[in-house]
């Protein structure tokens, strides 16, 4: 009898189908109906307003009947406390709240929600693997979304109007940001401190008082496809970052454009359209050295197209300067490299103020065709009120382009720089390499970036 009574406890339980929980029905608050919850359970909540604060420690669902009919008011206390891993939380808002969604766990789902006049919006402390999709935030004290040594999040289709700073990451990696509008902040569109390999593409950062994206001590990110107008000061800035690429953004209506600030280096902006900012398109400034500026229009800004600060060895080819007071400014720097640029209708195409030696064209015979035929020379830039003879009809003048001892375009080119691009035969790989280069990164990201969304969808 004995070992009838022990084999049948070693038979396996039968498996506990998970419940769906109604409140008020079977609960009267939402809190009384997660603690009766078993992990993996479903808590469906009636259109209403729910005067409560609410901790989630298990894996359950929380659902509102209704999206954006299930009202959470927190009254000045916490409003959704995540403990747990694995929690879903689908179509809920939650308003006067300290803090409107608070996670210290892991693989997390954030679907659907809004926060309204809260003091913080969404923030995950010490937080991975957490998805956040489809949520709007309006009125916030403090910070939209808050990363706090969180990594490996995925963020994608949301809203924040009206914050102090609408998103925050610090020491924070690996996070993916996508399809994204931040408007109305005071300080900062998004901030990101010692936050590093970060993917942030396909967003809107406008009418910020102050910066519209700001890095500080922020490495090897991924800044992609976004539109940042109308703030007060940079579009975006970066102070002590590096290795970081902006990529086919349009940056207009700021103070200035980009600014890459205290030894900023080895960054680079690539396909990007830069106009109407009030000051500089592009500045670099205090020893931000090495980095690279290709393939941008950079138009109608105020003051100086692209301004260099004793800063150098940087590199700017294959970009139209068009419209500023000057087109390219220098103050004691050297180094430079300005090649395959095009210089139209500044009132100066280049302005010197104590630079050293700058190169003004190629560093390195470059193969391309022209008029039909195939040249080897080294090439300068295209300015529009220069003009002088082509002897050999090589599309280069045979007079140098001087700007001062130091500063000398021996290389001038007759027409736009498009006409002196390998375009009809790539029998040469030598001219830029960096083309190459920027290709393949541009490529890895888009490639990232669509597996993440595939990923996620099939999740």
């Amino acid at each position: 009898m004995l070992a009838y009574l022990l084999s049948l406890l070693s038979l396996p339980l039968p498996a506990v189908s998970p419940r769906t929980i109604y409140v008020p029905d079977d609960y009267s608050t939402i809190q009384g109906a997660v603690d009766a919850a078993s992990p993996g359970d479903m808590i469906v909540v009636r259109d209403g307003i729910y005067y409560e604060s609410i901790t989630i420690n298990k894996p359950i669902t929380i659902k509102a009947e209704n999206i954006g009919k299930t009202i959470i008011d927190a009254q000045g206390s916490k409003g959704i406390t995540i403990t747990a891993n694995g929690a879903t939380i689908n179509g809920l808002t939650v308003r006067n709240a300290l803090s409107g969604m608070f996670l210290y766990s892991s693989r997390n789902r954030i679907i659907n929600c809004m926060l309204n006049n809260d003091e913080g919006g969404i923030s995950l402390f010490y937080s991975s693997n957490n998805t956040i999709i489809n949520c709007t935030l309006n009125n916030i004290d403090t910070y939209g979304i808050y990363l706090y040594f969180a990594s490996n999040n995925y963020i994608e289709n949301f809203i924040i109007n009206n914050s102090h700073t609408g998103m925050f990451l610090y020491y924070s990696y690996n996070d993916t940001i996508i399809n994204f509008t931040i408007e109305n902040s005071k300080h900062a569109g998004m901030e990101i401190v010692y936050s590093d390999n970060n993917i942030i593409v396909s967003g809107t950062i406008s009418n910020i008082d102050c910066y519209g994206m700001y890095l500080t001590y922020s490495s090897n990110n991924d800044i992609v496809n976004l539109i940042i107008n109308s703030n007060g000061w940079p579009g975006i800035f970066l102070r002590q970052s590096k290795n970081n690429t902006i990529v086919n953004c349009t940056i207009r209506d700021n103070y200035d454009g980009i600014c890459l600030h205290n030894s900023s280096s080895n960054n680079r902006i690539i396909n990007c359209i830069i106009s109407n900012n009030n000051e500089n398109g592009i500045c670099l400034k205090l020893s931000s050295n090495n980095n690279t500026i290709a393939n941008c229009s950079i138009t109608n800004n105020l003051e100086h197209g692209i301004m260099l600060d004793s800063s150098n060895n940087n590199t700017v080819v294959n970009c139209t300067l068009a419209g500023s007071k000057y087109g390219v400014y220098l103050i004691y720097c050297s180094g430079n490299i300005f090649y395959l640029n095009n210089f139209f209708n500044n009132t100066n195409h280049v302005g010197l103020d104590g630079a050293g030696m700058n190169y003004w064209n190629s560093t390195r015979k470059l193969t391309y065709y022209y008029d039909g035929k195939r040249f080897t020379s080294f090439l300068g830039n295209y300015y529009s009120d220069y003009s002088f003879t082509d002897s050999n009809s090589d599309g280069i003048y045979d007079s140098q382009r001087v700007f001062d001892a130091n500063n000398i375009d021996y290389c001038p080119l007759v027409t736009p720089t498009w006409q002196h691009l390998p375009m009809k035969k790539l029998e040469s790989r030598q001219w830029l390499d960096w083309v190459w280069t920027e290709a393949v990164a541009i490529i890895t990201i888009i490639v990232i970036t669509s597996i993440i969304i595939v990923t996620r969808i099939k999740k």
